[in-house]
């Protein structure tokens, strides 16, 4: 008996419905079924491998942008302490002004600069 009654082409994998009606998420490496995390296998997957459908499975590059209010204010406490300890005058505004400009690779002078700076 087929596994799989019916699918659906999704961004980097496919929706089917098996043949309990239940639908999975199936990638090029993997199927969402309890038997797949079990076992590394399942019917599903075997099945769409058989059929060649993990070919229609379009790999897109996936990008994620998270930006909680944790991570800002943690942010801003940061260049406050900062610039305190730099002994720079600053205001709430040019905190919040500075934030988005932070990255993992701004170097210490790189602040120094911008917060000095007339006009950001």
């Amino acid at each position: 008996m087929p596994k799989i009654q019916n699918y659906e082409v999704i961004d980097n994998g496919l929706i089917i419905t098996s043949s309990s009606g239940s639908q999975y998420r199936i990638t090029k490496s993997a199927c969402s079924c309890k038997g797949f995390g079990f076992r590394r296998n399942c019917g599903h997957y075997t099945e769409a491998k058989t059929l060649g459908l993990l070919d229609l499975i379009i790999d897109k590059p996936i990008s994620v942008f998270l930006q909680s209010p944790y991570i800002k204010a943690e942010r801003i406490k940061s260049i406050r302490y900062f610039l305190t300890k730099q002994k720079i005058d600053f205001t709430e505004e040019l905190l919040i002004a500075l934030e988005p400009r932070m990255t993992r690779e701004t170097r210490p002078e790189q602040l120094i600069t911008w917060a000095t700076q007339e006009n950001l």
